[in-house]
C-alpha cells in the first residue's frame, strides 16, 4: 500500500516537471539563463576579487594603526621608567661626597676660546682624565656645542634627560643650562661610550668649581635620570639627586604634572 502511494506521488512530480518545461515562458527563461551563465561567472569572480582587495586594505590599515599605537605606548613606558625607578631609588647605600671638588694639578693659564690641553684632575678621590673645552652654544637642556682642539663638537650630557621641544619645562631647562655653561670653560669626562647614535660626544661636564652639570640639572629639578648601560658610572648619584628633587617638588616635579 505504501509503495503504491509513493508511486503516485512520484508520478505526479514527474508530470509537474514535464508541464514546467512544456510551458513556453519557462523554456525561454531557461534558455536565457543558460546563455548568460559564463558572463555571470565572470561577474562573480570580479566581485570576489574586489571583496578580497577590500579585506586586504582593511587589514593593512588595522596593522598600521596597531604598529603606531605600539610605538607610542613604548615611548611613554620608557619615559615613565626614567621617572619612576623604585629598584634603584630604594637602595640603602648612598655614595658619599656627592659634591667632590675638582683640583687641577696644572696651573691655570689664560687661553682663548679654542683650548687644546688635557689635565689629570682628582674627582671623588679618583684620578680621572678630563679634557678642556669652551662652550659656544646651548642647544637645549642637555646638549651643548663646544670647541675642543680648535674643532666644534656637540656634547650630549650622560645619564640625564631634559624636556624636549614644546614639552613642559623645556625653556626653563635650556635657560638654566645656559646660565651654567654658556661662554665658559668646562671639563669633560668620558664614561665608556664615545658617541651616541647621532654622533654626539657623550660626556659628564664639570664647571671650574667642580660642579657636575649633569647632576646639577637633576638636583634642581630641570632633568630626569636616564641612564643606559654601559654608561652608568654616576647612576646612583643621579638617582639620589632625583629622589631629593622629587621629594622637595623642585622644578618640573612641581610645574609638570
Amino acid at each position: 500500500m505504501n509503495n503504491l502511494k509513493n508511486f503516485r506521488i512520484n508520478k505526479q512530480f514527474i508530470y509537474s516537471v514535464i508541464r514546467f518545461f512544456a510551458d513556453e515562458r519557462n523554456r525561454k527563461f531557461i534558455a536565457l539563463a543558460w546563455r548568460f551563465r559564463s558572463k555571470m561567472g565572470i561577474f562573480a569572480v570580479v566581485l570576489v576579487i574586489i571583496f578580497l582587495c577590500i579585506i586586504c586594505l582593511c587589514c593593512f590599515i588595522l596593522f598600521s594603526f596597531l604598529f603606531q599605537s605600539g610605538s607610542v605606548i613604548q615611548r611613554e613606558l620608557q619615559n615613565v621608567n626614567t621617572i619612576i625607578n623604585p629598584t634603584q631609588e630604594n637602595k640603602n647605600e648612598k655614595q658619599s661626597d656627592d659634591n667632590g671638588e675638582i683640583n687641577s694639578n696644572e696651573s691655570k693659564t689664560k687661553t682663548d676660546s679654542s683650548t687644546d690641553s688635557n689635565s689629570n684632575i682628582t674627582i671623588n678621590n679618583q684620578n680621572t682624565q678630563l679634557s678642556d673645552a669652551y662652550v659656544t652654544k646651548v642647544i637645549d637642556g642637555d646638549t651643548i656645542d663646544v670647541i675642543i682642539n680648535n674643532e666644534t663638537k656637540r656634547i650630549r650630557y650622560i645619564g640625564v634627560n631634559t624636556p624636549e621641544g614644546d614639552r613642559c619645562f623645556y625653556e626653563e631647562a635650556k635657560s638654566f643650562n645656559a646660565s651654567l655653561v654658556l661662554n665658559k670653560k668646562v671639563k669633560l669626562e668620558k664614561d665608556v661610550s664615545e658617541t651616541d647614535k647621532y654622533g654626539r660626544l657623550l660626556r659628564y661636564v664639570y664647571l671650574d668649581d667642580g660642579t657636575m652639570v649633569n647632576e646639577k640639572l637633576v638636583a634642581e629639578g630641570y632633568a630626569q635620570v636616564s641612564t643606559f648601560p654601559p654608561d652608568v658610572k654616576y647612576q646612583d648619584r643621579f638617582l639620589d639627586a632625583q629622589k631629593k628633587a622629587r621629594e622637595q617638588y623642585k622644578g618640573l616635579w612641581d610645574k609638570c604634572k
